[in-house]
């Protein structure tokens, strides 16, 4: 991987490969960052902020907006706290099942508003790729201890 352009695809599964043996808790910190943007923009693209709190890429929803801003995406960090604010004062559970009743439970007037966040994620004010990349480069010498 050159410090300039990493290859985030065999990065992202290195990464996904080694979450799955020890676990989130167990990632570095650049991981750790790395794994929730990947899966947030990966979900909110593919279905919206709603498809990312249905499934399982949710259940590190608490971490999302502090890990956006490591990468400096300001914007779209601020889009994850007012999409969390929509689930009350104590954001989204962390559990899936519990999320999903949420998410369930959410008024029309809400999910109206989920919608309208999705719509501003995708104008991507925050380039995503590029800040990911960034990261990446920053924090070589975790990435590089994958290979």
């Amino acid at each position: 991987m050159s410090q300039n352009q990493p290859d985030m695809t065999q990065i992202s599964e290195l990464v996904f490969d080694r979450y799955d043996t020890v676990g989130h808790e167990n990632l570095s910190q650049p991981e750790r960052v790395f794994l929730c943007v990947w899966r947030l923009e990966d979900e909110v693209n593919n279905g919206g902020f709603d498809q990312y709190y249905f499934n399982s890429s949710g259940d590190q929803v608490h971490n999302a907006a502090t890990s956006l801003e490591a990468i400096g995406a300001k914007h779209t960090a601020s889009l994850v706290r007012q999409a969390n604010a929509l689930f009350g004062e104590a954001g989204p559970s962390p559990n899936r099942s519990i999320r999903q009743d949420q998410l369930d439970a959410l008024s029309d007037a809400a999910m109206d508003i989920l919608n309208e966040l999705d719509d501003e994620f995708y104008k991507y004010v925050d380039p995503l790729d590029e800040l990911l990349q960034a990261y990446v480069s920053q924090h070589a010498e975790t990435f590089q201890g994958l290979s």
